[in-house]
């Protein structure tokens, strides 16, 4: 009788290379919810133990909690395959993992250039370079620049978060995370000396309590623009 014993290394190339998302044919469901928590499940195609799902006495243990002899599924459809083992035979399963991991695989190798496509459209979506590589803070501005600042933020976490970061480096993800870490603090701090007048500008309540603020981030507001320099235009 075998035992389950997948290895980390496996269950990390087996995450990787079905991209976080069931293999079932037509799924796709992300095996990664909103709360970050991890709901999918390593199926065996061949049964580890007599009575399970096309169990295989010629096959050994090590080839059991191989990552060749697994396929990453939700919890619906591994009850699928294993309440069904006439439907879902080895043969079947193993093509319908073939073609789902050649398909992300596909994805990943263009997923790079789409990655700068849109970190591209963001920058010019929000006006990055007016609404803060240009904007000193020190003389009144439209207060919607700080709102726009924001989303630009938020739309730069969830596109690292997105499937398109598959085929960047780590580096690229870690210095956005850091532009948008930056961005967030030195934000919310010049924010605190200003108010938004009925004509839709930020003005400055103490100019020169701002300008000790600036002072103090000036590093933080350089490495903003360093990265913003590098990756505006990344795609081109």
């Amino acid at each position: 009788m075998a035992s389950r014993n997948i290895s980390d290394l496996t269950k990390k190339s087996l995450y990787a290379k079905s991209g976080n998302q069931c293999a079932f044919d037509g799924c796709n469901t992300s095996l990664i919810d909103e709360k970050e928590i991890n709901i999918g499940q390593m199926c065996h195609i061949h049964g580890i133990n007599p009575g399970s799902a096309r169990y295989n006495s010629d096959l050994d243990s090590d080839y059991l909690n191989s990552e060749e002899n697994l396929i990453l599924l939700c919890g619906n459809h591994h009850k699928t395959i294993d309440s069904d083992p006439i439907s879902y035979t080895p043969e079947i399963i193993i093509q319908m993992k073939r073609t789902h991991e050649d398909k992300i695989n596909r994805h990943i190798k263009g997923s790079g250039n789409r990655f700068f496509e849109e970190l591209e459209i963001i920058f010019k979506k929000y006006d990055f370079y007016n609404n803060f590589y240009c904007n000193d803070f020190t003389v009144p501005f439209r207060s919607d620049c700080i709102y726009k600042i924001g989303y630009l933020r938020y739309d730069i976490e969830d596109l690292i978060n997105s499937f398109y970061s598959y085929g960047i480096s780590s580096k690229v993800q870690n210095d956005l995370r850091q532009f948008t870490n930056l961005l967030e603090d030195v934000m919310f701090n010049i924010t605190g000396f200003m108010h938004s007048t009925e004509q839709g500008f930020a003005k400055i309540n103490d100019i020169e309590q701002l300008k000790e603020i600036l002072k103090i981030f000036t590093e933080p507001i350089k490495k903003i623009n360093n990265i913003y320099e590098i990756y505006r235009y990344a795609n081109s």
